[in-house]
């Protein structure tokens, strides 16, 4: 290009990838016009690339043209996200497609000798733009020797598929058990992780436990990024506690929560040498010390009477329910044989009552049935019925965590990554961080991928576009699974109302091989748009289910209203916790490198103006007014998604 354009470059790492991580600042980067000369098609090439990356849209070439004599004359490039995706699969459910049609194109043509000019310039998009996550566009990816890293979490033709997946491969070396093992230099690696830690970030939190003798019993710590997505995501958590050291009896813990994909976030982690009441009391307490004494709204935990009273003593009011998935693991080894012959009705009674009513009549037919009415396992079940029976907890939100369906399995944070041969010295100086970069890793992705495709609507309802719109694609695909399941809905009776109509829905459900019919009761209020569903799929997954859809679309309400739209789902919302960087050896994203840079340039106004109370007053108007465009100019791109 004849006008100097060059620019300081670093890299940064997707993965495994290098990727180039322009250091220029938007003030100059240089629009492309007409009539700009350069000297080759590469040179192009990478001058709307590195304008793309800086705008925060991929670029690619689209098309060229030759002569008679096979020179090189006629050169297109455009949007990566030019095109309609049109996919060649028969299923119902269609791929994530990146093409929006997007009109942004770039032509140039060799004029004179080795010399290329841009002839036109379109630069309108009809989609979103989003600089902080350009680094994962396909043009921005830059190889070495052995890094073929696809970001995207697929493969191209000749990536190695043992290094796409980076949960894979941290997970590489790791066993199947799940118990910690003390070795030698264990407590001077947990003191320097420490340590290392706190200089990193002074968010970084911890605490320990002495006993009388002044020896360690239990600690716990947090990360900056823990805390702050605890913020987003803490009003349901769940405490794991699976992880157990061999005769050590040292028990990692992990609290965790979920994030806008549905993927587990992790809010805290502890060890503690007893699994009593008191070590818990210690453990939530310290862990709402580090919250800032802000409680959730629910937490759920394993059966376990020690927990259950460590978490009245510490959170007397919050909701409290043991983990379903578990609490039905257990049933095979505790009812032995006897399971066999009971479990298809076991499940019926579990899964498929939708009041407690009908549960505690249906519980009280079977254990009569088999002879089972003094089984102390099971009578203690049923005396906790309202802590796990899914008819029970589902009015509550619970973000989906240890679901209620029969097929449903609970992740957990740490699998993979620690395993009977793992010592405390392993685990601070390697596998912590590696479970951590991979969350990050697979939260960044998802996020790109939520933000650059698009699964296709398959339905003509304008309530699917909307959600397509707004969810990040796990979720917008959870919502498009009920929109279709309503074929399978009928209406079976209406009771019209003056204020509420009511409506009996039979749903043809497959369960494995067999088929069934369940009734299900939907309450509609006309004139608040309101709809409630007896399934409670809502209330405790935050997703409208099929009945509620149908009921819906019956009266003519295409959109749906917003309070059936939760803020958590949303791929749109700026979450400050995705900025918090946990270790410096990892690759900055854009967004957070312009976030520390913000930070800096404002903490030394905050040191000039600080002792003038004019000057104050008149930074602090100018940050409101500031404040004030940015928030005016955010509702204008929420409304008209191109002008992002």
């Amino acid at each position: 290009m004849d006008e100097e354009t060059s620019n300081k470059e670093t890299t940064g790492v997707v993965g495994d990838a290098e990727v180039v991580i322009d250091e220029k600042r938007e003030s100059e980067i240089i629009e492309p016009k007409v009539g700009t000369m350069f000297n080759s098609v590469d040179e192009i090439y990478e001058f709307f690339r590195s304008y793309g990356y800086h705008m925060g849209f991929p670029v690619k070439k689209r098309t060229t043209k030759k002569s008679i004599d096979g020179i090189l004359r006629y050169v297109t490039f455009t949007c990566g996200r030019a095109g309609k995706g049109e996919s060649s699969s028969n299923n119902l459910v269609k791929p994530p497609t990146s093409q929006v049609g997007c009109k942004v194109k770039l032509t140039a043509s060799l004029c004179g000798e080795n010399k290329w000019r841009i002839n036109t310039v379109n630069l309108e998009h009809n989609h979103g733009l989003c600089p902080s996550q350009a680094a994962y566009f396909r043009c921005n990816w830059q190889f070495g020797k052995n890094n073929k890293m696809n970001p995207e979490g697929g493969s191209d033709r000749g990536v190695n598929e043992n290094v796409l997946n980076v949960e894979r491969e941290c997970r590489r070396c790791s066993g199947t058990m799940t118990r910690l093992q003390l070795g030698e230099g264990d407590a001077f690696a947990m003191q320097e992780f420490f340590m290392k830690m706190q200089t990193r970030s002074k968010d970084f939190f911890y605490s320990m436990d002495l006993d009388e003798d002044g020896r360690l019993r239990n600690v716990f710590w947090a990360d900056g990024r823990s805390r702050e997505a605890y913020k987003e995501f803490g009003e349901v958590v769940y405490l794991d506690t699976s992880f157990l050291a061999n005769k050590y009896n040292i028990q990692l813990t992990s609290l965790v929560g979920v994030n806008h994909h549905g993927n587990l976030t992790l809010f805290g982690c502890g060890l503690v040498s007893s699994d009593d009441t008191g070590t818990y009391v210690w453990l939530f307490r310290t862990w709402m010390e580090c919250m800032s004494n802000c409680a959730p709204k629910g937490i759920i935990t394993d059966q376990d009477t020690a927990i259950k009273i460590a978490v009245e003593v510490v959170f007397p009011t919050i909701r409290h329910r043991w983990c379903l998935y578990r609490v039905m693991k257990k049933m095979p080894e505790i009812l032995g044989e006897l399971y066999d012959s009971i479990s298809s009705s076991l499940q019926e009674v579990v899964y498929d009552t939708q009041s407690p009513t009908e549960f505690e009549q249906s519980w009280n037919e079977l254990v009569e049935k088999h002879g089972l009415r003094h089984d102390e396992w099971l009578t203690g079940l049923y005396n906790g019925r309202d802590r796990w029976v899914p008819c029970f907890v589902k009015s509550n939100f619970w973000a989906g965590i240890s679901a209620t369906k029969r097929d449903d399995s609970i992740n957990l944070f740490f699998d993979g990554f620690v395993n009977s041969k793992t010592t405390l010295k392993k685990f601070f100086v390697e596998q912590y961080d590696k479970a951590l970069k991979s969350e990050v890793e697979k939260e960044s992705q998802l996020d790109f991928r939520s933000f650059a495709k698009t699964v296709p609507c398959i339905t003509t309802y304008e309530m699917e576009k909307q959600v397509q719109r707004v969810y990040t694609i796990s979720k917008f695909k959870e919502f498009q699974k009920e929109l279709t399941g309503k074929m399978y809905c009928d209406v079976i009776s209406i009771q019209e109302g003056s204020m509420v109509s009511e409506y009996h829905i039979r749903e043809d459900i497959v369960i494995g091989e067999a088929k069934k019919r369940m009734m299900f009761t939907i309450s509609f209020q006309r004139n608040d748009c309101e709809v409630n569903c007896s399934c409670l799929m809502f209330q405790f997954g935050g997703i409208l289910c099929r009945h509620a859809i149908y009921v819906l679309i019956r009266n003519d309400i295409m959109l749906l209203p917003d309070s059936y739209i939760l803020s958590r789902w949303r791929k749109d919302v700026r979450r400050y916790y995705t900025r918090v960087k946990i270790n410096d050896s990892w690759s900055a994203t854009p967004e957070q490198l312009q976030y520390d840079e913000l930070c800096l340039a404002f903490a030394k106004l905050a040191h000039w103006v600080a002792g003038d109370r004019e000057s104050c007053r008149h930074v602090l108007e100018w940050i409101n007014n500031q404040k004030t465009t940015l928030a005016t100019k955010r509702l204008s791109c929420e409304s008209n998604p191109a002008q992002k």
